[in-house]
């Protein structure tokens, strides 16, 4: 988890800095507003909710350490009926499926 922290942080310093000396070139005064949407939402899902997850609690309640955590562990088997794959996909109590992508894989 520190490493991930750490590595988002480093990425945002370091495109800060990559984009510092091209900021003149790229104002510009005529946006919809479908084009400020879209920054919106690039704003708050690529630097608000991680730079929240980095520094504050907030966002704890969604960690599960299935692999250190004994009862985690167990519960998240009991879930998926076995399988180890991680994530576990569990809404409202049920279980969804384990792994990303088509066919899922951890």
């Amino acid at each position: 988890m520190l490493l991930g922290k750490i590595a988002f942080f480093v990425s945002l310093i370091s495109q800060i800095i990559i984009r510092y000396p091209y900021r003149e070139g790229q104002k510009r005064t005529n946006m919809d507003s479908q084009e400020k949407l879209l920054l919106i939402g690039l704003t708050i899902g690529g630097l608000l909710l991680p730079l929240i997850y980095i520094f504050t609690n907030i966002l704890s309640f969604a960690d599960y350490d299935a692999q250190n955590d004994r009862a985690r562990r167990k519960e998240m088997l009991a879930y998926s009926g076995g399988d180890p794959t991680v994530p576990c996909i569990v809404e409202n109590g049920e279980y969804v499926g384990s792994g990303w992508g088509n066919p899922p894989r951890g």
